[in-house]
């Protein structure tokens, strides 16, 4: 065999080698979320327990017309659905497929315990941005867990000064994939994928939320 022959053969042996193990890796790069080739979750920091800051690498994630189930408890990024939650302070529990729609856009959401002392809710009110969301959620760590793209923080009681610090820190949307978006303009989704259709008023603006 002559010298040009022995070197293709050689690469042909290279490349079907190298496309033997990228078959074999492919599955373990896939999220269970079903983003897709995530890459970012051996990159993760944390594990959700109170006071720790939690941290992964999602980067946007695709549309999903179901249930997704995600990674972490609550969210941090992943599929979603095809529109986003509304901001604003509610007193249900929300769709999260619309929620991490919102993260995606870098919204901050403030998921606290249902059964939090008013006062105190109304102290994580002050304290959420104009891009926020904020609801009563089961199954928290703590009394409150305060979320955006790729971050979160879960407290076991509500501590202004480490809230306010996470606002600082990520609230300008850094870490989300489409910051320039917003939550504005989004629906009003409950935990049962109701929403709450817009009422247009005369002058064409969004006068209210009709069930």
């Amino acid at each position: 065999m002559n010298p040009r022959a022995l070197i293709g053969l050689g690469l042909a042996l290279l490349l079907g080698g190298m496309a033997l193990v990228t078959a074999a890796l492919l599955p373990s790069l896939r999220d269970q979320s079903g983003l897709g080739f995530l890459g970012g979750a051996a990159r993760d920091v944390g594990d959700g327990r109170p006071g720790e800051l939690r941290t992964t690498s999602y980067p946007a994630g695709r549309h999903n017309l179901g249930d997704v189930h995600y990674r972490e408890d609550p969210p941090m990024g992943g599929q979603h659905a095809d529109f986003w939650q509304l901001c604003g302070v509610f007193d249900h529990p929300l769709w999260e497929e619309g929620v991490v729609h919102a993260l995606e856009h870098g919204t901050v959401w403030i998921a606290h315990d249902p059964d939090l002392h008013a006062d105190r809710v109304a102290e994580l009110a002050r304290i959420l941005p104009d891009e926020g969301i904020m609801s009563p959620r089961e199954g928290l760590p703590g009394d409150v867990v305060i979320t955006v793209w790729n971050a979160q923080l879960a407290l076991a009681e509500v501590d202004v000064e480490a809230l306010e610090e996470f606002v600082d820190e990520y609230a300008d949307g850094h870490t989300a994939p489409e910051p320039q978006g917003s939550c504005e303009a989004g629906l009003d989704v409950s935990e049962d994928g109701r929403a709450k259709l817009p009422t247009v008023g005369p002058d064409g603006t969004v006068a209210g939320w009709t069930a």
